[in-house]
C-alpha cells in the first residue's frame, strides 16, 4: 500500500482512492530510441506517454488504457516508471500505432 505524504488530504467522496503523482515528483523515465508514431508524434517521455494515453477514447473490455494510465501517472520509483513504460510500448504495439 503506498504511504500518502501528510500534507496530501484524500477525496473522502472516493473510498482508497490512489492519488497520481504530480508530473513535477514523476520519476523522469526517457523512451531510448524514441517512440515514432504513424500520425507524427513522438514519444519521448512517461509525460508525452501520459498525454497519449488521455487522448484515446477507452474501449471497455478491449484495451487497457486506463490502467496504463494510472500506471504512468502513479510511478514514484525509477522501477515503477520503468514498468509502466513496457506496459505502454506494449500496448501502443497492439494499437499498431508505432512507425
Amino acid at each position: 500500500m503506498s504511504r500518502v505524504p501528510d500534507n496530501t488530504r484524500l477525496d473522502t467522496t472516493e473510498p482508497l482512492a490512489q492519488l497520481a503523482v504530480p508530473a513535477c515528483m514523476m520519476p523522469e523515465f526517457f523512451f531510448t530510441p524514441e517512440l515514432h508514431l504513424r500520425d507524427g508524434r513522438i514519444i519521448r517521455d512517461l509525460e508525452d506517454a501520459a498525454g497519449f494515453a488521455r487522448e484515446q477514447e477507452a474501449r471497455p473490455g478491449i484495451d487497457q488504457r486506463d490502467e496504463i494510465l494510472h500506471a504512468i501517472e502513479r510511478a514514484q520509483t525509477m522501477e515503477q516508471a520503468h514498468g509502466a513504460a513496457h506496459r505502454f510500448v506494449r500496448w501502443l504495439e497492439e494499437l499498431e500505432v508505432v512507425k
